[in-house]
C-alpha cells in the first residue's frame, strides 16, 4: 500500500510540517500534492476501498482476560 493513501490533505500537510531534519514549506506542498495524487490515481470511480486483514491479526488476542 502507498503511504498515505487514506489521509486528508491536512493529515498529510501536517505530517509534513512535523518532520525532523525539517522540509521547506514548498517541499511540504509537493510532497502533499503527491500524495493527493496517489489517491485520485487509486479510486477507480465511485467503488468503495478494499482493506484486507490478514489471518493472523483476525485471530491475534488484544486485551485482557479480566
Amino acid at each position: 500500500m502507498a503511504p498515505g493513501l487514506l489521509q486528508t490533505a491536512e493529515y498529510a500537510r501536517a505530517v509534513f510540517d512535523c518532520l525532523y531534519p525539517p522540509i521547506t514549506p514548498q517541499e511540504a506542498e509537493d510532497r502533499m500534492l503527491d500524495r493527493l495524487d496517489r489517491q485520485a490515481d487509486s479510486k477507480l470511480g465511485e467503488t468503495s476501498p478494499v482493506l484486507t486483514v490478514s489471518p493472523a491479526a483476525r485471530s491475534a488476542f488484544v486485551g485482557t482476560t479480566t
